[in-house]
């Protein structure tokens, strides 16, 4: 991954869709998650998608967190994935239910994932999403996130991942909870078999299997 460093964010990003996101509780995924995540990860990547095993291997780890959104009814409609290890953290995972989108849910859960990574010691955080994913670029803008650097077809022909990142240290969210306000998943260790998912320490071993690279929606 690039060592070059990113511009100051803007300090108070998305502060409406947050608001209007808090609607719906944020909290840490548990086993009994995996299914309805595993729905969320089918209807958002129909092909290239992560295992319902890879999910599992988030959960209860040391070293990642794994976050839900979940509705008045009790419904997921959002799940998102994090680590940290060292000085810099790596979104890995960003999926909302295709009719929840566009409601701040995005925003709530990557400020959960920014807050917590904070908490670890990271200074900032990595992420790689599709050129073509217009839509979740301009919510990594609003959130800070700027553009280092470019992999060209990195999820396949003509389809490049743009690296961004973003400084630590600013609001994550304006109403994101605090680590200490939600029951933090245990996270991964560097044996994970998802641990590999080219942060700066593992760039440039190999490429990453299709199905075990970051995408976001």
């Amino acid at each position: 991954m690039s060592q070059m460093s990113c511009p100051p964010a803007p300090a108070n990003p998305g502060a409406a869709a947050a608001a209007t996101a808090l609607a719906v509780a944020v909290e840490a995924a548990t086993a009994s998650d995996l299914g309805p995540i595993a729905d969320l990860e089918a209807a958002a990547f129909p092909v290239g998608g992560w295992s319902a095993d890879s999910w599992q291997a988030e959960i209860g780890q040391a070293g990642h967190v794994v976050y839900v959104g979940r509705g008045s009814d009790g419904r997921l409609v959002a799940v998102a994935a994090a680590s940290a290890v060292g000085d810099t953290a790596d979104l890995l995972r960003l999926i909302v239910r295709s009719d929840r989108r566009r409601q701040g849910l995005g925003v709530a859960l990557a400020g959960a994932a920014l807050t917590w990574a904070a908490s670890q010691g990271a200074e900032r955080v990595l992420l790689e999403v599709s050129a073509a994913n217009t839509a979740a670029l301009s919510l990594y803008r609003r959130l800070g996130f700027r553009q280092i650097n470019r992999r060209a077809g990195y999820y396949g022909p003509g389809d490049d991942a743009l690296v961004l990142a973003r400084p630590l240290g600013l609001p994550a969210a304006p109403s994101a909870p605090a680590p200490s306000d939600l029951p933090l998943a245990r996270v991964f260790s560097s044996g994970s078999r998802l641990s590999g998912l080219q942060h700066p320490a593992t760039a440039g071993r190999g490429r990453v299997p299709a199905p075990l690279r970051r995408r976001h929606v």
